[in-house]
């Protein structure tokens, strides 16, 4: 089997996913030969699978050196994914790997500081308090030019008003990770309920009329289903009394998406962002990390990097640490 039919064969995979992995491993791949090839989808799987065996530690030196720590992430992600669908579950070989990903992962952790912003961070830093601001004053423009009474809206107008949804969405809520609400299509309850019976639910959903509303995803990157109800920020109903104002408004059908263009498309995630961008200055990651900040306790993080530190001294993961070793009498 060559290494592009291990991801496109693969159904619980994707196509974007399936995409994203072959690119990084044909980057990994040029890495290792400094070769330069475009595409590893047509070479072996077992011949890739034993290069990256084989230069495990070079691998390393050239991560450490050459890029950041989500980059490195990324990559191993992708050769663990690789892996797990070329080896056999219990070969020596993969269980060599899996004590270097788990190396590797120490060696991150201990790179790291809990705490510290970027340069680019702090460049863009805000406070939640502004970004509610420019929120409320897109609000009153909507109000003041009577928008929500106007069955015939420009082109620019039907933006202002989606985009000031989707940014009280981002300032009123907390939120799941990144750009997850322009994937979302809304479902009633009772046709959610059906869906789920049948076992058709394969994209991300809002069931907007449940008490309270809710996110079904099906479609993230961990592979993971979750069910997440809206928790406003502030303990009130603004954002969902919102959305059920604009879904009313426009005539939302159900199994749809929420939010569209203007010629009822749906919207690309460098246009998502930019939407974000052009109205706050931040994306989504970014207004993430300032809504957690300002909720955190300085004392919380200083535990974090002291519990950290022990982790990486006894060789094992935080989350190692409080499933197997940490112990009480409860």
């Amino acid at each position: 089997m060559n290494v592009g039919e291990v991801f496109y064969k693969d159904t619980t995979i994707r196509d974007i996913t399936s995409k994203n992995y072959l690119n990084q491993l044909c980057i990994i791949y040029n890495l290792i030969t400094g070769e330069k090839i475009s595409s590893v989808n047509k070479i072996s799987g077992e011949k890739l699978a034993n290069l990256l065996i084989d230069n495990k530690i070079l691998l390393k030196t050239i991560f450490s050196n050459k890029y950041k720590s989500s980059s490195i992430r990324t990559k191993v992600v992708t050769i663990k994914a690789f892996l797990t669908r070329v080896l056999p579950e219990k070969s020596p070989k993969l269980k060599v790997y899996n004590t270097w990903f788990k190396e590797l992962t120490i060696d991150l952790e201990n790179k790291q500081s809990a705490g510290m912003k970027s340069a680019t961070e702090k460049k863009q830093w805000t406070n939640m308090d502004d970004l509610i601001k420019i929120r409320n004053n897109m609000d009153k423009k909507i109000t003041s030019e009577k928008l929500w009474s106007n069955n015939k809206l420009k082109k620019t107008q039907f933006d202002l008003l989606r985009d000031m949804i989707i940014i009280s969405i981002h300032t009123l809520l907390q939120n799941p990770r990144r750009n997850i609400w322009r994937t979302i299509n809304i479902l009633d309850i009772e046709t959610f309920n059906k869906f789920k019976k049948t076992s058709v639910l394969k994209d991300n959903y809002l069931i907007y009329n449940a008490d309270p509303m809710y996110l079904y995803l099906t479609k993230q990157k961990n592979g993971k289903i979750q069910e997440i109800q809206l928790r406003s920020i502030n303990n009130t109903n603004i954002v969902e009394n919102l959305i059920l104002k604009y879904i009313s408004k426009f005539n939302i059908k159900t199994n749809t998406f929420l939010f569209t263009n203007y010629k009822k498309l749906p919207i690309s995630q460098v246009n998502y962002t930019r939407i974000l961008k052009r109205h706050l200055g931040v994306g989504s990651s970014m207004i993430r990390k300032i809504y957690k900040t300002e909720n955190t306790n300085i004392d919380d993080i200083n535990v974090y990097n002291k519990l950290k530190n022990q982790a990486i001294g006894m060789g094992h993961s935080i989350s190692t640490g409080f499933n197997y070793y940490v112990k009480n009498d409860l």
